[in-house]
């Protein structure tokens, strides 16, 4: 299965409408051959319901892919985690002032 970039990035924005909590840092998906991978990196504040926003965008992106489509999915709450981790392309959400850190 192969998802085209824009269209798993529209559906990961579609997805992450009203479900970013002010504690997510960075957002990647992306596909590896029959495989959803997203990454989702909350600061320390982050609360089990901000998580669960995660989950919850990651199921709708992943309802929008063909059935035989797999998931792995990581959700890290650290805020020294590097967000950089991710191929090329996968950064669909980036917290105002992240680059700054680096």
């Amino acid at each position: 299965m192969t998802a085209a970039p824009d269209s798993l990035k529209l559906l990961a924005q579609t997805a992450l409408l009203g479900e970013i909590p002010s504690s997510l840092r960075c957002f990647r998906v992306w596909v590896e051959g029959s495989v959803l991978k997203a990454r989702a990196i909350f600061d320390a504040t982050a609360t089990p319901e901000h998580i669960d926003c995660a989950h919850s965008a990651i199921a709708e992106i992943l309802a929008g892919l063909p059935s035989q489509t797999a998931l792995s999915e990581t959700v890290v709450v650290d805020p020294a985690a590097d967000w950089h981790d991710g191929p090329d392309g996968s950064l669909v959400y980036l917290r105002y002032g992240e680059l700054s850190a680096t």
